[in-house]
């Protein structure tokens, strides 16, 4: 009898651990076992990139905020620059929901007009050179924009499919907006 009641209590204790070690993991949004080990979620996007100030920003920017928004521009591209206010209001208007904004230029001999740019538009989101971490996003147009999670996935927030992520082309705000209200509602 004794031995009945040891074994089903090493069996209690064995089953209780597993279920322990079970719920202490954490599962990624959107689930997707392929990027996960153990407690440790891999971005699809990894990069350090530098903005206007020489301040690195990285892929750990996710998890501060709950939807990145990655804006590929160039300071010769008239829409791209037209649409700059429209991103300024977007994410003046959404920061408060943990929304941000990330603007990216590969014309490293513009800087100064990036700079005039930014000024003009008055943008207080962050603008930085490009890195060729962000090569398979390219479209071949600008602007080009992706929209990032806080585990670092790339969401397709009202495509239809998972392969409909890059969003080509300037949009007004209204259009930027009802897109990221999709994502909070």
């Amino acid at each position: 009898m004794k031995k009945k009641l040891i074994i089903a209590m090493v069996l209690a204790l064995a089953v209780s651990a597993f279920a322990f070690t079970a719920c202490k993991k954490k599962k990624a949004p959107r689930s997707n076992p392929d990027v996960s080990v153990g407690e440790n979620f891999y971005p699809e996007v990894i990069f350090t990139i530098k903005d206007m100030d020489g301040n690195s920003i990285d892929e750990s920017v996710f998890s501060l905020h709950t939807l990145t928004m990655i804006n590929f521009w160039e300071p010769w591209c008239g829409p791209c620059v037209n649409e700059m206010p429209e991103l300024e209001k977007l994410y003046e208007n959404y920061k408060d929901k943990g929304f941000y904004i990330i603007g990216v230029y590969s014309s490293t001999d513009m800087k100064s007009e990036v700079k005039d740019i930014m000024k003009q538009a008055h943008t207080s989101y962050p603008i930085a050179t490009y890195d060729s971490a962000f090569d398979r996003f390219q479209s071949g147009s600008v602007p080009t924009t992706i929209f990032v999670d806080e585990h670092g996935w790339i969401l397709p927030i009202y495509a239809s499919s998972d392969s409909e992520k890059l969003y080509i082309g300037a949009r007004t705000y209204e259009d930027w907006a009802a897109l990221v209200d999709t994502y909070y509602n």
